[in-house]
């Protein structure tokens, strides 16, 4: 019972945090290029801008989109359907490592 509760609680996070994570990310890449002024977006990258002085916007969208790939990975390991359950096992391992690696 407490398993099925879980399940729902984080598949109801993963779809929210599917639609938050892209938004919070191009608004804080938005930003973070407004901000940095003195930088062509043309020249240097989005990630590098995590380096500059407000990079704690673009660290902010990278851990929610961190935070959505482990929600779906939890979602996908704690399935119920016997029939694909290695393969979601499978995928929801992969996606704890890119989610703990993002």
């Amino acid at each position: 019972m407490a398993s099925s509760r879980l399940s729902a609680v984080f598949s109801k996070l993963a779809v929210l945090l599917c639609f938050i994570s892209p938004a919070v990310m191009a608004v804080a890449d938005i930003l973070t290029i407004s901000l940095n002024r003195s930088s062509n977006p043309l020249e240097q990258s989005i990630s590098g801008y995590a380096a500059g002085p407000y990079g704690w916007l673009e660290k902010t969208g990278i851990v929610m989109i961190g935070f959505t790939f482990l929600f779906i990975a939890v979602n996908a390991l704690v399935a119920k359907n016997k029939k694909e359950l290695n393969g979601l096992r499978l995928v929801g391992g992969l996606l704890v490592i890119v989610g703990i690696g993002f």
